[in-house]
């Protein structure tokens, strides 16, 4: 009898297209501005919190923030959709009245292993914030573009997400996260492409937004 070969396992998707509605992304924004936020170009990062954990999840997880902006920007939503503690970190100490359940720290995200501990945190998020990372006046680079110099931008980060934990980077308007950036982030996890897409009559908005979920095991330099 001829043996047969052994099943191929199907590939990882790593492209996703997320499309929001008008509809749903006002309600969204409904949200938002409930939770006592006023963040509202976050709506589609807080579609996709809603739609990778259950509440029953986010309860046992906690959540940073990394450049916040305001502290009632985005982190009363993260409180509002309960998680178990949610932080927020900026390099810039803000006088704000701090909203109640949240801890704000205050440092550079490459010095953030300094204020938490080790594989302490569960969600990382960022939006719009490595891009102008090390940004020094008109005409500087934004980034780094060779993969050694992003990968050791991201290395603090990644070492207090916990294993299996998911970092989110979000631009701030549409643009398309460079090779060499998903390289250096699949050093520390498997990469995701969200396409986000609104539609409405009238207008369209399309960005990246990239989840990289962190391996359970160091991998090899």
């Amino acid at each position: 009898m001829r043996r047969q070969p052994p099943k191929r396992k199907p590939k990882e998707k790593r492209m996703f297209s997320l499309q929001i509605d008008k509809g749903k992304y006002i309600e969204t924004l409904k949200k938002i501005v409930k939770a006592g936020a006023n963040g509202i170009g976050y709506a589609p990062i807080f579609v996709i919190l809603e739609r990778l954990f259950t509440p029953s999840e986010r309860k046992r997880r906690n959540v940073l923030e990394i450049g916040y902006g305001t502290p009632d920007e985005f982190l009363p939503a993260l409180k509002h959709l309960g998680f178990q503690k949610v932080f927020g970190c900026d390099i810039c100490k803000r006088p704000d009245k701090v909203p109640s359940g949240i801890r704000i720290l205050t440092s550079e995200a490459t010095q953030i292993s300094k204020h938490l501990k080790k594989e302490s945190i569960d969600v990382i998020l960022a939006r719009g914030v490595f891009e102008i990372y090390g940004w020094k006046g008109e005409g500087a680079p934004y980034f780094p573009e060779d993969v050694e110099g992003i990968k050791k931008i991201f290395s603090k980060v990644f070492s207090i997400l916990k294993p299996g934990g998911i970092l989110i980077l979000a631009p701030l308007s549409y643009e398309a996260y460079s090779e060499n950036m998903k390289k250096a982030l699949s050093h520390f996890g498997k990469v995701f492409s969200y396409y986000i897409e609104i539609k409405s009559t009238d207008a369209f908005h399309r960005e990246e937004i990239l989840i990289v979920r962190k391996y359970k095991k160091p991998t090899k330099s």
